[in-house]
């Protein structure tokens, strides 16, 4: 799960967890970022 929350400044706070499937192996995320992500993020989520 990613989630993507805006703050009244226009920073993102980009923020989730990936869990695997064999196990309990979890990596936690977050970081803070702007808008200008989003256009290369969207282009490395097509590739998946």
């Amino acid at each position: 799960m990613i989630k993507f929350n805006c703050d009244r400044t226009g920073h993102i706070i980009v923020s989730g967890d990936i869990q695997s499937g064999i196990g309990d192996h979890v990596l936690k995320f977050e970081f803070l970022t702007d808008h200008t992500i989003f256009p290369e993020f969207i282009k490395e989520l097509k590739r998946l």
